[in-house]
């Protein structure tokens, strides 16, 4: 590249970081806010503590669990409690740092990953951006806590790789890839995406991936395998995790119950919806929201924006795949043998979705997805400038191929000269409006996001913000789903059992309600929120317990059930008022 080119690629280059790091700075301050998880997280932490050593712990950590091979996450979790020690910070920051920097490196490695060098480059970046941060399983990523997030940790380094594989070869990078590949398999069995991914680019030829990174790579794989089965490790089946099906979410033992004697049926419906919803953002954890629409009535706003946003972009995915591509693979260029590979990876992640389904499973395959946008829309509008200049090229050959002699300035009267230099004025005007209405339009929304986010960033400085917080009562909070506004509110005082008010669109169709935080809790089916109130000060009465209960079968959430008690008594729910009723309070 030569020195003035290098110049004129800095400036998108340089734009493009300034808008990632607009949009993941506020994202990495929630982060901070979430509370740390006690449900996943506690068991990890507390037995990773017990050890003298880490010697120790790791010596029998690989034996923890006869379906899973994890010891990475006991390390990981003795390492960061060692450096809140050390540090004198609390377990929360140190947990929360590391999150944000899985976050950071998220953002990161996908700016590096668009390879952006042209105008161009940047408008279709600007558009998958905002794909990737909004994507429904990026929030279940930075939400879960192990306490480490292995999902992301894994998410990451499929990034690596498909950054590598697009860069020239060296020495170093197959011992890389193969710490990134030891990493991943050692903290969740869906690391197996990193080798997947050397595999897919070594198919697509793409040039940082050689011969020697692919067979080492694949020696660490075999060797893994081998140790799980020295160990007698496994691979887990259908009834070792809760699941969803339809428009209802089945706990470990009720998913054994009904199809532990026919699998078949619910594999399929697995990987059917996994792949459903990389590409359409339903299901989740293997509930259709639709499906629950239908039943009950009620549709979140949330829902349909990811749906019909979801849609569009999978189908000018699909129209580029199959108007692009037909050529065969010699006619492909760089950009859609990427593209190509993407798509590779999605539909295997969706495989690992077999025994059940969980966003936080497919979170690789949807950090692709923006991916391909970016690589469909960086061939579209560069194909189109490069177009453009072939033309014009062309338009200047067949002029300089002209013999005719040219005319003197003198042959044209006035008028005619300034009819001339209108005409041409005209012609180079429209070129160049086109030109930046491709540029910009396509920036235009993350550029609002990005402004929005650089707002928030100077009032959060500055304290106390720069418009006027939302008013969310506690119920509210619990409806939507913000267990960390839910759990600051009791910390300022917020009685957990004053019956307060929730906005039409979040348990009904179109009222509001005023009910209590532990019936928002139920009927937004979330057994943590419920959890966590109970475990706040949150009292329930046999009364109560009982209109609950009957809540519940309206809305079908084992957790709920399973924290609410009494599965195996008859329930009479004739004469039961529900909390969303008209008139019930």
């Amino acid at each position: 590249m030569a020195p003035a080119d290098g110049a004129r690629a800095m400036k998108p280059q340089i734009i493009a970081w300034i808008v990632a790091a607009a949009l993941a700075l506020p994202i990495a301050h929630s982060v901070f806010r979430i509370p740390i998880q006690v449900s996943d997280s506690l068991e990890p932490i507390v037995i990773s503590a017990r050890y003298p050593n880490t010697a120790a712990l790791l010596r029998d950590s690989v034996r923890f669990s006869p379906t899973t091979f994890r010891p990475m996450r006991y390390l990981q979790a003795r390492g960061l409690l060692e450096a809140a020690e050390s540090t004198g910070l609390t377990y929360h920051a140190v947990f929360r740092t590391v999150h944000v920097a899985l976050l950071l490196m998220l953002v990161a490695l996908f700016v590096l990953a668009a390879r952006v060098r042209e105008w161009t480059d940047l408008a279709a970046f600007t558009v998958a951006l905002p794909v990737f941060v909004g994507i429904h399983t990026f929030v279940a990523m930075l939400q879960e806590a192990f306490p480490v997030n292995h999902y992301a940790e894994v998410a990451v380094c499929v990034l690596a790789v498909l950054w590598l594989a697009q860069r020239p070869p060296r020495w170093f990078v197959a011992p890389l890839i193969c710490l990134l590949l030891v990493l991943a398999l050692s903290v969740i069995e869906s690391g197996a995406m990193v080798w997947v991914a050397v595999v897919a680019s070594a198919a697509a030829r793409l040039r940082g991936i050689t011969r020697a990174t692919l067979i080492s790579t694949t020696v660490v794989v075999v060797a893994y395998v081998a140790l799980r089965r020295a160990l007698d490790i496994a691979s887990p089946g259908i009834g070792g995790h809760g699941s969803g099906f339809g428009a209802t979410f089945y706990s470990a033992e009720e998913l054994a119950q009904r199809f532990g004697a026919h699998p078949l049926a619910l594999i399929a419906y697995n990987v059917a919806g996994g792949f459903a919803s990389l590409l359409l953002s339903e299901p989740r954890q293997g509930v259709y929201s639709l499906a629950m629409w239908w039943r009950d009535s009620v549709l979140h706003p949330v829902v349909v924006i990811n749906l019909v946003s979801s849609v569009v972009t999978t189908a000018v995915l699909v129209w580029y795949g199959v108007t692009h591509l037909r050529g065969g693979y010699a006619s492909w260029s760089h950009r859609q043998r990427l593209f190509v590979v993407a798509c590779a990876l999605m539909v295997i992640n969706a495989a690992l979705t077999a025994a059940y389904i969980k966003d936080e499973i497919i979170s690789p395959g949807c950090a692709l997805h923006p991916a391909l946008r970016c690589v469909q829309d960086q061939e579209r509008l560069g194909g189109r400038a490069s177009r453009r200049q072939a033309r014009g090229l062309a338009e200047g050959r067949s002029r300089a191929g002209d013999h005719a002699p040219h005319p003197r300035r003198s042959d044209f009267a006035p008028h005619r000269q300034s009819f001339l230099h209108a005409e041409v004025g005209g012609q180079v005007l429209g070129r160049v409006t086109r030109s930046l209405l491709v540029r910009t339009l396509p920036a235009l929304p993350c550029a609002i996001l990005a402004a929005m986010s650089a707002w928030w960033i100077a009032g959060d400085l500055a304290g106390g913000g720069l418009w006027p917080a939302d008013e969310v009562t506690l119920s509210e909070a619990i409806a939507t789903r913000n267990t960390a506004e839910a759990l600051r509110l009791i910390r300022l005082g917020a009685d957990p059992n004053q019956p307060s008010r929730v906005r039409g669109g979040l348990l009904t169709s179109d009222a509001d309600v005023t009910v209590r935080p532990v019936e928002a809790a139920v009927g937004a089916q979330r057994a943590d929120a419920l959890r966590m109130l109970l475990a706040n000060g949150a009292a329930i009465d046999n009364r109560e317990r009982r209109v609950l209960r009957c809540y519940e079968q309206r809305r079908h959430d084992s957790g709920v059930r399973e924290l609410l008690g009494g599965e195996s008594e008859t329930l009479d729910c004739s004469g039961v008022r529900l909390p969303t009723d008209e008139g019930s309070r």
